[in-house]
């Protein structure tokens, strides 16, 4: 999915600023060589009634971005968010040890989808993404999700998993046209987004 909405140019000197707390997000953003700031979005998630899954991440991905744009109107600002979506339910992180474990138990031998939203915000410019990527669980016995998640710990991440570090081990597969996606930004459509707008990486 693509979007894009033109706004009133703005001056000034053009920082690059992630709107985001995550690690995982900085971290990709500096394996591709971005001189970015890392700001926690102002923006307060809250429940929507009446949006899909997918729909309530892409609000949260624009609105976290503009949320950061507005303190620093004369950035680019990169935003997104990120969700496994089971059943049309969007789950969120486990946030304890006992919710992941309760997450992955009820994700064993299932297929869900992770979706990471990506909004690129600057002058003249405001762009948003949608990463799809398909997942298929294996059987995961209790012994196996509490090894799991004493090992890796994944009680900040989407889904209770860690594809960068041990979290391969849950699935049967995963299909996707972006993995660095799963990680927290679809950095193939990203980069692809700041060769466009003239804003440099590789450095």
């Amino acid at each position: 999915m693509n979007e894009e909405k033109h706004i009133e140019p703005q001056s000034g000197t053009k920082l690059v600023i992630l709107a985001s707390s995550s690690p995982y997000r900085l971290r990709l953003l500096k394996r591709i060589g971005l001189n970015v700031v890392a700001i926690s979005p102002p923006y307060k998630e809250v429940e929507i009634p009446g949006l899909s899954p997918l729909e309530l991440i892409k609000h949260r991905s624009i609105e976290k971005s503009r949320s950061v744009a507005k303190l620093h109107p004369n950035a680019w600002v990169i935003g997104s968010d990120q969700g496994l979506t089971f059943e049309n339910v969007l789950l969120g992180k486990g946030h304890s040890w006992e919710g992941s474990f309760t997450q992955l138990s009820v994700l064993s031998g299932k297929e869900a989808v992770l979706a990471t939203g990506l909004c690129v915000l600057g002058p003249n410019t405001e762009r948003y993404e949608l990463n799809v990527q398909e997942l298929k669980f294996r059987e995961l016995s209790p012994t196996l999700i509490s090894q799991y998640v004493d090992f890796d710990q994944p009680l900040d991440c989407a889904g209770s998993f860690k594809i960068e570090s041990a979290g391969p081990v849950l699935f049967e597969y995963i299909r996707g046209d972006d993995p660095s996606a799963i990680e927290g930004l679809p950095l193939m459509r990203l980069t692809s987004i700041l060769l466009e707008l003239g804003i440099s990486f590789l450095r």
